[in-house]
């Protein structure tokens, strides 16, 4: 998912989790630097999210065995779990106004969803 903005963009990788941010200067330099420099923080941020997993010993889904644990925790404990209803709702709703605000690429990934 990416952010714009007219300072630059944030590029936001759920899949993995993390983001980089690209600053939105202009100029002839910055235009032949551009591809190489957004590559390297690509690269960068790759590799500091992967050494982080492995220190975490998180091999894929960061986060998911964490959260896991707390739903079978408050099923076990039979208290709240750690995501609420209304908070599952705001997602909901979140994802369907980023769906229908006219984002090409959320709406040819929901259309394959559907296919």
């Amino acid at each position: 998912m990416e952010l714009c903005c007219t300072g630059g963009r944030i590029v936001l990788n759920l899949f993995h989790g993390y983001a980089r941010i690209e600053r939105g200067r202009t100029g002839r330099l910055q235009k032949i630097l551009q591809p190489l420099m957004s590559s390297g923080a690509e690269l960068s941020v790759s590799i500091a999210n992967l050494l982080r997993r492995a220190v975490d010993r998180e091999p894929a889904y960061p986060g998911l065995r964490n959260l896991v644990g707390a739903f079978y925790a408050a099923v076990q404990d039979k208290t709240p779990p750690p995501v609420t209803p209304a908070e599952v709702l705001l997602l909901a709703q979140v994802r369907d106004q980023l769906i229908s605000s006219g984002l090409p690429a959320l709406r040819r990934q929901e259309a394959a969803a559907h296919a």
